[in-house]
């Protein structure tokens, strides 16, 4: 059977950026831990400071880098919206998380590296992905 014709086109989705630090810019919200405590609007978009523009493209440019960090989170999280970025827009790209535990590591790609997956703004096409048993899969080829 045919469909009558549809005057609607597809809305076409554009494509994850291809520049780790324009993902960042563009499509990564962050989760400010500290406004959740105090009841207030948690969710945050990636900050555009010039020093997190640098880590990410030294450690785009010299994987190996060390980084002397602090407590902040924001460095934390800078590293890890780079390592989505990777595991999204090249294929085979594989990722370990370690933390002191297996448990707060699971904790972490939930919290951090799903939450950030769950909050690409919708206009951007992205590989499926799923989460379970504290892991998170990525799907290239759809489902």
């Amino acid at each position: 059977m045919l469909l009558p014709h549809c005057p609607w086109k597809p809305r076409q989705l554009n494509p994850l950026p291809a520049d780790p630090w324009e993902f960042a810019t563009k499509c990564a919200l962050t989760f400010d831990e500290e406004s959740s405590v105090k009841g207030t609007d948690a969710i945050r978009r990636f900050p555009d400071y010039e020093y997190l523009r640098e880590i990410i493209r030294e450690i785009d440019a010299n994987p190996f880098t060390w980084i002397a960090k602090s407590g902040q989170l924001t460095v934390s999280w800078c590293l890890q919206v780079y390592f989505l970025h990777q595991v999204l827009t090249k294929r085979a790209y594989r990722l370990a998380y370690y933390c002191l535990t297996q448990t707060k590591a699971e904790g972490h790609v939930e919290s951090r590296f799903w939450r950030l997956y769950q909050h690409i703004p919708p206009e951007y096409g992205k590989p499926h992905a799923e989460f379970k048993n504290g892991r998170m899969f990525i799907y290239h080829d759809g489902p």
